[in-house]
């Protein structure tokens, strides 16, 4: 019977038989990983197998895993849909302050004769925002996640531009030759990109330079992509308009124009 240790959390309630068990050994036959990094100590001779739920490999040691002959697997679109829906969720979050909105009805009080909503109409100049109608979003990564935001965002009215290593059969994107095209056009640039030696850090000082002041950059790459030092320089010289990463740390807490997500860019499938 084969051992099958798990990182995070896996409910292998369905599948677990004859052949397979899950098991915390340190030498199990098979590994199953979401965001976790692999510890390379676990790549042991009776390691066959590690697979990936997600798309990203850089947690893993893919060179040990070849010397070692371990296959390694990834579920490449598997979590597109929610990643795109969350994307979509808060570029609403960079045109229309919803979260104040919400804060600011849940202190706000009528006086007696008055009318609440009428009280609150006074106040929502503040409140109001932007349409993503008409605006331009850059994306970086044409892969599942990337075209499937593309279509949605097509379909909402927006100018779509995008970046891909190798182009795309794409109708709704007009893609360029260079990401920095994509940065000096796009309103919003959302990175879809895989960590790699040639992307890790890729966005810095001169990337931020090319972008417009009232743009947002969306990293749901991954954050090594973006050199935090430089970004923080930029949003405090107001060169751009806010930073949203789903991938948080600790040096970018409590800046003013940056939100972190608890690495929400993953759903686990019920059936």
């Amino acid at each position: 019977m084969y051992e099958v240790k798990t990182i995070d959390r896996f409910d292998l309630t369905d599948f677990a038989g004859d052949i397979f068990k899950e098991s915390n050994t340190n030498t199990p036959d098979a590994i199953l990983v979401r965001s976790s990094h692999v510890d390379s100590q676990l790549i042991s001779k009776r390691l066959l197998v590690i697979a990936r739920s997600g798309t990203g490999v850089n947690t893993i040691n893919l060179e040990a895993c070849t010397a070692n002959g371990t296959a390694v697997f990834n579920t490449p679109g598997v979590n597109a849909n929610a990643v795109k829906e969350l994307i979509i969720q808060n570029l609403f979050r960079c045109v229309r302050p919803l979260n104040a909105a919400i804060k600011m009805m849940t202190g706000l009080k009528a006086t007696e004769g008055e009318s609440l909503q009428e009280v609150a109409e006074a106040k929502r100049g503040d409140f109001i925002g932007e349409e993503l109608y008409g605006k331009t979003i850059g994306i970086l990564g044409l892969g599942t996640i990337g075209q499937r935001l593309a279509d949605s965002c097509y379909h909402m009215g927006m100018q779509v531009i995008g970046f891909n290593r190798s182009r795309k059969n794409l109708r709704h994107v007009q893609q360029f030759e260079t990401i920095d095209e994509v940065l000096s056009l796009a309103d919003f640039v959302v990175v879809l990109l895989p960590l790699t030696n040639e992307t890790k850090g890729m966005l810095s000082t001169e990337s931020f330079e090319l972008m417009r002041d009232n743009a947002y950059l969306l990293n749901f790459g991954r954050g090594d992509i973006v050199d935090n030092d430089a970004l923080i320089s930029a949003l405090d010289h107001n060169e751009l308009a806010g930073y949203i990463s789903d991938f948080p740390t600790t040096k970018l807490q409590n800046h003013p124009n940056i939100t972190l997500l608890p690495h929400l860019a993953e759903i686990r499938l019920r059936h």
